[in-house]
């Protein structure tokens, strides 16, 4: 006779640790947003027809985030970016304890669509997530969104189509891959 039991994850066993390491690091300083007010907030965000599907997989009813660039995404293409792309790729369960203010704001002023297109004039949307994330044009696309949710100018020029399509330098701290 086996029994199998399923480890719990730290969501389970405390809803405020909100899941994983992944989804601890990187909390911004502002007014925190309880679930109960962010879910018809998210809810109104997802009537978009773009973000009531996964960006990247097309799966339906998406349930995680990319904070970073604004978008919607499914479980496995969130593990996917987190693990494969810089560490400027923040995923976390759109239904997690407290969100900011400029966190939600990420997803007003970008969504599936501002990010698609974008990617889209790169002609990154059918590449890798390695590729598509960790290139010059994704960083360019963080950067000019984080500067409009901070209400602060952005100055850099756009890239070309090849600039854009190359992949970005980090710095040595910026490693690849959260898990590694």
């Amino acid at each position: 006779l086996f029994f199998f039991f399923k480890q719990k994850t730290a969501y389970e066993m405390q809803r405020g640790l909100v899941g994983s390491e992944m989804c601890i690091r990187d909390r911004y300083m502002g007014i925190q947003i309880m679930e109960s007010q962010t879910s018809p907030l998210f809810a109104n965000l997802m009537t978009d027809p773009a973000n009531s599907k996964c960006a990247e997989c097309g799966q339906a009813a998406p349930l995680w985030a990319s904070i970073s660039n604004g978008i919607f995404i499914c479980f496995k293409c969130a593990v996917e970016i987190q693990t494969n792309t810089a560490k400027e790729s923040y995923t976390q369960p759109i239904n997690a304890s407290t969100w900011t203010d400029k966190q939600i704001q990420h997803f007003s002023m970008g969504g599936n669509k501002r990010f698609g297109d974008f990617m889209n004039t790169y002609k990154l949307n059918e590449e890798p997530l390695k590729t598509k994330y960790n290139s010059k044009a994704a960083e360019y696309y963080r950067q000019r969104l984080e500067a409009i949710v901070e209400g602060t100018p952005f100055t850099l020029e756009p890239l070309s189509i090849e600039d854009g399509r190359t992949l970005a330098i980090f710095k040595p701290e910026q490693e690849i891959g959260y898990f590694n």
